[in-house]
């Protein structure tokens, strides 16, 4: 977190007497959303280029309070787990019935080794993030 305070223009310090947390400047909160990516977007590429965030994809990713709900600003793909802010996904798997109806086989992928997350691990068949602008 003191490393985020250091962008002083984007997030401020809320200490509720019971945990400290992270906000936007009151500036930031009310205004645009994009306003709000573009400012965090300063800080997030800071990041990157300090290597604390790895696996940089171009893609925006929106922050939501649930999933319909409406954008409040978009972040890097690779940026919002270490803010704790909620991803949604699409993720197909995939198997095959026998004769007699019951499920024979189970389709399981592998990661390709070059991924810079979980490289080389099991995975679905088809998956991937949804980004920003996507329904």
């Amino acid at each position: 977190m003191n490393r985020l305070l250091g962008f002083s223009e984007v997030f401020v310090a809320d200490d509720d007497g019971y945990k400290r947390k992270l906000r936007l400047t009151k500036h930031l909160e009310d205004g645009t959303p994009e306003e709000r990516t573009n400012a965090v977007a300063v800080a997030t590429l800071q990041l990157k280029n300090e290597e604390m965030i790895k696996g940089w994809r171009n893609e925006l990713v929106p922050v939501v309070s649930a999933f319909s709900s409406p954008v409040a600003f978009a972040i890097e793909r690779a940026s919002y787990p270490y803010f704790g802010i909620k991803g949604y996904g699409v993720h197909v798997n995939g198997f095959v019935r026998g004769i007699t109806g019951n499920i024979d086989k189970i389709w399981v992928a592998t990661r390709s080794k070059k991924k810079s997350t979980w490289p080389g691990m099991l995975d679905h068949i088809v998956a991937g993030g949804i980004v920003n602008g996507i329904g």
